[in-house]
């Protein structure tokens, strides 16, 4: 080592220095591009989807709210206005359920996907004998129904998409932790 200038010890220390710094650059670029790849999945993923799941089971109480108004209405008038208001959440849930589709992102939400749009479906069918019912003035049978078995499919529904707004937030949660230990 002493037969080397000062000059070439020098630049040898510092192109060690330039060597060590690029490597760990380029180390911590990769890292943080793994922690980025995980916040950008729960942003363009998990928030979106659990967003749309909340307004899913707003609209869908807010229907329900609209029928109960709709069956104890007794003006021709009133049952036009709730059933105008019906009719416009019915459209929104459309939106809503479709947008929602584009960030289904596993077989086991798909599972769940399946199974409440389902029941939204028996619903809506049952929702039309509801009004059959109520139209026919049989209001005993319009509130019997309305408190029995639509009010059972409901909460059904109402429960299997509470479930899948858990399965997000665990997989959001999921996903964080991985960024994190990363980090």
């Amino acid at each position: 080592m002493s037969n080397i200038s000062i000059r070439a010890k020098v630049i040898a220390a510092f192109s060690c220095v330039l060597v060590t710094s690029l490597v760990l650059g380029f180390f911590a670029i990769q890292r943080l591009g793994v922690v980025n790849s995980a916040a950008a999945e729960i942003r363009d993923e998990f928030l979106p989807a659990t967003e749309a799941l909340g307004q899913i089971s707003y609209i869908a109480t807010r229907i329900r709210v609209f029928q109960a108004l709709y069956t104890m209405s007794t003006a021709e008038r009133d049952r036009q206005e709730e059933a105008g208001k019906i009719m416009a959440a019915r459209a929104d849930m459309t939106k809503v359920l479709e947008a929602y589709q584009a960030h289904v992102t596993s077989d086991e939400e798909r599972a769940l996907v399946e199974r409440f749009t389902g029941e939204w479906t028996r619903y809506l069918d049952m929702s039309q004998k509801l009004r059959e019912i109520t139209d026919s003035g049989d209001n005993q049978g319009a509130q019997d129904l309305f408190k029995g078995d639509h009010r059972i499919l409901f909460n059904s529904f109402i429960d299997n998409v509470n479930t899948t707004i858990a399965l997000n937030s665990r997989a959001a949660k999921t996903m964080a932790d991985a960024g994190e230990k990363t980090y």
